[in-house]
């Protein structure tokens, strides 16, 4: 017993030995930082703003941080110069400025640098700091896709795709995402799969489609698990397979998305893919109804008017008809004008 309490002791005491030389260590680097950031080293005048920043064996201080950033940005330091103009952007540790922000963000994405360039396209595009212009922002967006930034390749694939700053093309843009998505970017794998889907760009492939939307779906996009169910219910692109489509369709009506919430619930009415649950289902409906789902509150609207799955009840039909008919909806339009005509001839 008494071995055992003495090598607790040996290892406790080592521990804060060891404790205690890492602290010593870390306060001689931060000296030593903080010594050559005082001599002019816009590397260590960056490392010296990033503790202060983070928190990192100093007090946090933005300012200071932003003191020691605005040394390095001034001998031209990308790094330092992204780091100050989101400071800027931002307003940490300094006054938020967005065309000072933009002037730093600038002078990072002449040198070259990708991510500046990429945030540099954001800010022409979107008016930030400078007038809008999208064509600027074609530009610098290109320029840092070209260096393989996944955020700009998937930006610049959009403007092809929508013609925003450069004359729509479809082609170009499925080019653009494909670089995009296959560096893992997800909303690039999202659109290329819509690409694939309807044919934009590419030749309509479903597999194809589908191979991307499983690679967004398995990551949790709810869009693209639904788009799963649903081709699994319908046999598009892959065998039909109800389990599986019921499995999609759960996992994005868990993240609320509405459409799958809806076509779930027709699920469970059925018994499709699920074990029948008609109250399940109903739940499912309304939830997806009281979003704005218009095919939703037509279900409802009809399944109310006959009594089905609910029971009958002609005030909640009219209400739920009502709903998707101001939305356009071509049957609840029909069917409320037939119900009128039936009220009028009794």
């Amino acid at each position: 017993m008494k071995t055992l309490q003495k090598k607790i002791c040996m290892f406790m005491v080592t521990l804060t030995l060891l404790v205690v030389a890492c602290d010593r260590r870390n306060d001689n680097a931060i000296v030593s930082i903080r010594q050559s950031a005082e001599q002019g080293d816009s590397k260590a005048q960056v490392e010296l703003g990033k503790l202060y920043f983070h928190s990192n064996g100093v007090p946090e201080d933005h300012a200071k941080a932003v003191r020691w950033f605005r040394e390095a940005a001034e001998q031209g330091d990308a790094e330092a110069q992204q780091y100050l103009a989101g400071c800027y952007g931002r307003g940490d540790g300094v006054l938020k400025d967005e065309v000072e922000a933009a002037k730093w963000i600038r002078k990072a994405a002449e040198q070259g640098c990708a991510g500046a360039q990429m945030t540099l396209g954001t800010l022409h595009g979107n008016g930030i700091g400078m007038p809008e212009d999208k064509v600027e922002a074609v530009k610098w967006f290109r320029k840092a896709a070209q260096q393989g930034n996944a955020e700009a390749q998937y930006e610049l694939g959009e403007c092809y795709f929508y013609g925003i700053g450069v004359p729509e093309d479809e082609s170009g843009a499925a080019e653009w995402f494909d670089k995009a998505a296959s560096q893992g970017h997800l909303e690039a794998q999202v659109q290329l799969a819509k690409c694939y889907y309807s044919g934009h760009g590419v030749p309509e492939d479903k597999a194809k489609a589908l191979e991307w939307f499983g690679k967004a779906a398995n990551r949790g996009h709810a869009e693209s698990q639904r788009t799963l169910g649903m081709c699994y219910l319908g046999g598009i692109g892959v065998p039909e397979n109800r389990d599986e489509a019921a499995r999609w369709l759960r996992k994005a009506a868990e993240q609320e998305d509405s459409l799958a919430q809806a076509t779930l619930g027709v699920c469970y009415v059925f018994g499709r893919g699920v074990s029948e649950n008609k109250a399940e289902g109903i739940k499912l409906l309304h939830q997806a109804a009281e979003k704005g789902v218009d095919v939703a509150q037509m279900t409802l609207g009809m399944w109310y008017l006959h009594g089905f799955a609910v029971l009958e009840d002609k005030t909640e039909s009219v209400k739920w008809l009502r709903q998707a008919a101001e939305q356009g909806h071509l049957g609840a339009i029909d069917l409320l004008k037939k119900l009128e005509e039936s009220t009028n001839e009794n």
